[in-house]
């Protein structure tokens, strides 16, 4: 008789633990003014990033043109040079 009621309330005993861990994961918990600080933040953060990002893509833009004139000056020395 003591065997069987231990098995058993061990086993009430890992069931509540786990509807203990099952209810933590499963509940709703609203966020806290200081996560919502943080979000908040990194919102910011990434949308500063988001106007670096295409700052530097538009540079790169002009510098890729930047380029392509000065090859065609190089093209226009080389053929001059190869004149004379």
């Amino acid at each position: 008789m003591t065997d069987r009621t231990t098995k058993i309330l061990l086993a009430v005993i890992a069931l509540g633990l786990w509807v203990n861990v099952a209810t933590s994961l499963f509940l709703f918990r609203p966020m806290t003014a200081a996560a919502q600080k943080d979000l908040t933040r990194i919102e910011s953060n990434v949308s500063s990033i988001e106007s670096n990002v295409s700052s530097i893509e538009s540079d790169v833009s002009s510098m890729k043109g930047d380029v392509d004139d000065i090859k065609s000056d190089v093209s226009d020395v080389k053929s001059d040079v190869s004149r004379h």
